[in-house]
């Protein structure tokens, strides 16, 4: 096995990139603030579902919980 055995999936730059970006856009749209709470939600959802996090990535996810 490698030295990335067990890991599970690593979250991309890109994907960061991406997220930020389509939160941009709602706010740009006016998307309503529970539109936005929403997208974020069950982004991380996702993002939860099998991607192993780093530890400044745990904070974020600690922060939204505390949001919720």
């Amino acid at each position: 096995m490698g030295p990335s055995a067990g890991l599970g999936v690593l979250l991309a730059e890109k994907t960061l990139t991406n997220h930020r970006d389509k939160q941009l856009r709602l706010y740009e749209q006016a998307a309503s603030v529970e539109a936005v709470k929403t997208y974020i939600k069950r982004w991380w959802q996702w993002v939860r579902s099998g991607v192993k996090l780093d530890g400044a990535l745990e904070g974020c996810l600690v922060a939204l919980a505390a949001a919720e």
